[in-house]
């Protein structure tokens, strides 16, 4: 049994600023870059659901003549749980006002690898 905890969400935007020699920053810093990526929630801020995760192994050791033979199945996620292992983080800004902007802020990226089986057979003489 593997137990975890969902994962962290992050919110962040990227910001363009056209002339940045003339913006100076809220510590008294004076803005370099032109791009720049502002965080939007707090670290810790917001998480996804935890998950479960449940592993089977069962095997059988048979013995003859002084030899061994040992037959197996391992089945991986048992209960064949779908969950979202990783988000989207990024805001999508718009560039252009003519070009439709579909938000992805928050949709899955990765998911839970399926349940699948493993046969196994070894022969030890």
């Amino acid at each position: 049994m593997t137990r975890a905890f969902g994962h962290e969400y992050f919110g962040r935007v990227a910001v363009t600023i056209d002339d940045p020699g003339a913006y100076t920053g809220p510590w008294g810093n004076t803005v370099t870059a032109t791009n720049y990526t502002v965080n939007l929630l707090n670290p810790g801020e917001l998480y996804g659901p935890g998950y479960t995760i449940f592993d089977l192994k069962l095997g059988k050791n048979i013995r003859f003549n002084d030899k061994r033979i040992n037959v197996g199945v391992d089945i991986y996620n048992l209960f064949n749980k779908e969950q979202v292992l990783t988000y989207q983080d990024n805001f999508d800004t718009v560039d252009n006002p003519a070009t439709p902007v579909v938000e992805q802020w928050g949709q899955a990226t990765s998911l839970l690898s399926p349940r699948f089986v493993r046969l196994s057979i070894q022969f030890d003489f």
